[in-house]
């Protein structure tokens, strides 16, 4: 398969991946918008009921913390939609105008969503410290051999390699090096779209007791991450390979 092929494969799967975040944000659960709708709320609630997937309180745990719903929840969601138009190879050209307005809106939604994330950890919102009080410290976190892992250290790292890939990537279209630009932006991608690659693990796993529906949506976040993060220099190898491709053809003509 040829790098341009690659990239495109790549782009497909990663649209695809925002469009479930786009619906999962602002259409179903659509966790930012509790407490501004009693109707939504009781939707929620009684999906809650029905579904063994996840405890209650993941879904309904951001309700009162109107900071932590809008400024990082609603934001991924905003995030999401920048991604496929941004990285567009097409569109990009076409409109460079509006991908450069569009870029300054994504690097703000990603800044906000690590606050949000920030956030949550100082508030002890997260899946392992929130909605699992119930099964034992002592009970296996992963299924999968990843129990030696540190998961808060895991995701604050994440969070910390997220903001950096978005940093580099900024500084090199400000220097106008936008080969540079583009291969940190894939990387700032895979740093992000892990979440939908988590939830999708998630839903077939066994979620049978409160310990396997740990189990299943820590393992999912550590999987996830490490499949988005290699896609990621998937196509930063696919783009350094088709600039060199170009350079010989340049050469050669």
């Amino acid at each position: 398969m040829t790098s341009e092929k690659v990239l495109k494969v790549l782009y497909i799967l990663v649209a695809c991946l925002c469009m479930m975040m786009i619906n999962w944000v602002f259409l179903f659960p659509a966790t930012w918008a509790l407490g501004l709708s009693e109707g939504h709320k009781n939707r929620l609630e009684a999906f809650t009921k029905i579904q063994s997937i996840v405890p209650p309180s993941l879904l309904m745990k951001y309700e009162g913390h109107p900071d932590i719903q809008l400024g990082h929840t609603l934001m991924s969601g905003f995030w999401s939609m920048c991604v496929p138009f941004q990285i567009h190879e097409g569109l990009r050209k076409k409109y460079r105008t509006a991908h450069r307005w569009v870029g300054y809106f994504f690097t703000l939604f990603g800044v906000c969503m690590m606050v949000g994330l920030a956030l949550i950890d100082h508030r002890k919102l997260s899946f392992l410290d929130n909605d699992f009080q119930d099964v034992p410290e002592s009970a296996p976190i992963s299924a999968l051999g990843f129990g030696f892992l540190n998961h808060h250290l895991v995701m604050r790292l994440m969070g910390v390699w997220f903001l950096t890939t978005l940093a580099v990537a900024v500084l090199a279209a400000r220097r106008r090096d936008f080969v540079t630009h583009r291969k940190w932006i894939y990387r700032h991608v895979g740093s992000g779209i892990w979440v939908a690659v988590q939830r999708l693990y998630v839903v077939p796993a066994d979620t049978s007791s409160p310990e396997m529906q740990r189990r299943s949506f820590a393992d999912g976040a550590i999987v996830a991450m490490i499949v988005t993060v290699f896609l990621g220099e998937v196509a930063v190898w696919a783009l350094r390979s088709g600039s060199q491709k170009e350079k010989v053809k340049g050469k050669a003509g």
